[in-house]
């Protein structure tokens, strides 16, 4: 987790370390505004879109064997 280099939100990496595919939930304590995935330079893109559930709270996405994610997150005000 890190600063986004160019201060807009955070950086989350990820790694699916087992070789399996599989869906992961992440929950943070504060509601986000936007979450999006990046690639490794931090540019949008990189694979499919992360789904924000709608209480804000709840990230959902798939992984492939071995994938590193890269996600910007936006904290609500």
């Amino acid at each position: 987790l890190k600063r986004a280099e160019d201060g807009e939100g955070l950086i989350l990496r990820l790694h699916e370390p087992h070789g399996s595919r599989g869906r992961a939930s992440l929950r943070f304590p504060r509601r986000l505004q936007r979450v999006e995935r990046v690639n490794l330079l931090e540019e949008p893109g990189g694979g499919p879109a992360p789904v924000l559930s709608d209480d804000g709270l709840t990230v959902h996405l798939d992984l492939r064997p071995f994938e590193v994610i890269s996600l910007r997150i936006v904290v609500s005000a």
